[in-house]
């Protein structure tokens, strides 16, 4: 899930379709401390981390038509 999504309503219809949509939870929120495993978030810091590295070599624009020259570009970059 995205660090800034709140929305209970996206929440609610990813439940009914069988996702469960994985969010930072505040102290406030309701079962806050269910979902405070420090494991899960040290995945989620290395995944937001990949995510940057690839939004900063353009990644997204790469127009790249295979996966060797995806990686050909992001190499040269």
């Amino acid at each position: 899930g995205d660090e800034g999504y709140l929305g209970k309503r996206l929440h609610d219809r990813l439940k009914q379709t069988g996702y469960e949509l994985w969010t930072p939870y505040r102290k406030n929120m309701a079962g806050a401390k269910k979902h405070d495993d420090r494991q899960l978030m040290a995945i989620r810091r290395t995944i937001e981390s990949d995510f940057s590295l690839l939004t900063h070599y353009n990644a997204e624009n790469n127009r790249a038509r295979s996966l060797t020259g995806f990686q050909a570009r992001l190499e040269i970059a």
